[in-house]
């Protein structure tokens, strides 16, 4: 990780008009910013694994210089599905779909992960998060590339994550997180989560926890491909929040009660696939 003394400066971005249902009217163009760089990540070595922290059954590759993210499933269940479910990306994903195909693995690899559901209830094991574990303040941005290494979804990101008292989220007190959705929003954390690479389902939205509100839900697809190289960038000023893939924006929410700083993570679900590089964390500032 490097720390340098370094600031940059932003220029006022024109919008575009999206098809979005927010709570609240699309958001105004923040005033200028100063970007101060936080944080970097270049992946070219495992020490800066140092400031990452894994939910669930996640692995983490670094590869020539870059951090490979799927879940200890994902080649396993690819391999055990039959060839007309993969054709599909969103069949392929379905979690009653796979759950024939998952319980076998999870009671062979991981028989002691079943002892955290309760009798009866559906197995939705295998999808993760990484988060970083430097907090963020409340205004700042979020950089990355990303590359999909297969054609399935979902692909999101946490953000603007605390606990409800406004802790951090690694207090021992909270409950046990093991990357399960409900967990995280349905749990005892605040959190923000975009998912933009949904596959053919065509949507990239916005939910915001506890609750699972959704925020916001854009019917167009990120235009994601695997094996593409793709810059993410995310923008949270006050309570207006903009996501971009290479410049295109994607999402532009005002949230009338938006959620401060905190924590952000990478999550995957038990199919996806994906290579990160290049992570730059900002806090933000004007004048």
């Amino acid at each position: 990780m490097a720390l340098p003394d370094v600031s940059c400066l932003l220029r006022g971005v024109a919008f575009f008009s999206a098809f979005c249902h927010c709570a609240a009217a699309c958001g105004e163009a923040p005033p200028q910013l100063n970007y101060h760089l936080l944080a970097s990540y270049d992946f070219e070595s495992s020490e800066q694994l140092s400031d990452w922290h894994m939910e669930g059954p996640g692995e983490i590759i670094i590869s020539d210089g870059r951090m490979l993210l799927a879940s200890s499933y994902q080649q396993k269940l690819q391999q055990s599905l039959p060839a007309e479910l993969l054709k599909n990306d969103q069949t392929a994903v379905s979690e009653s779909v796979l759950r024939p195909y998952l319980l076998p693995l999870v009671r062979t690899f991981n028989p002691e992960e079943l002892q955290h559901y309760q009798p009866g209830t559906p197995i939705r094991f295998g999808h993760f998060v990484l988060w970083n574990t430097d907090p963020l303040p409340d205004n700042f941005a979020i950089e990355y590339d990303l590359e999909a290494a297969n054609p399935y979804p979902l692909h999101m990101l946490h953000f603007s994550a605390a606990s409800l008292a406004g802790e951090s989220i690694f207090v021992d007190h909270l409950a046990l997180r093991r990357g399960i959705a409900s967990q995280y929003m349905y749990g005892d954390i605040a959190t923000y989560r975009i998912s933009y690479y949904s596959g053919s389902r065509n949507t990239v939205n916005m939910r915001k926890a506890p609750g699972r509100q959704m925020l916001a839900s854009v019917p167009h697809n990120s235009g994601i491909k695997a094996g593409q190289v793709y810059r993410a960038r995310l923008i949270k000023w006050q309570g207006n929040i903009r996501f971009y893939l290479d410049d295109r924006l994607l999402m532009n929410v005002n949230d009338k009660e938006p959620l401060g700083g905190g924590y952000w993570g990478l999550r995957l679900m038990v199919m996806a696939k994906c290579y990160y590089d290049n992570v730059r964390l900002y806090a933000l500032s004007t004048g």
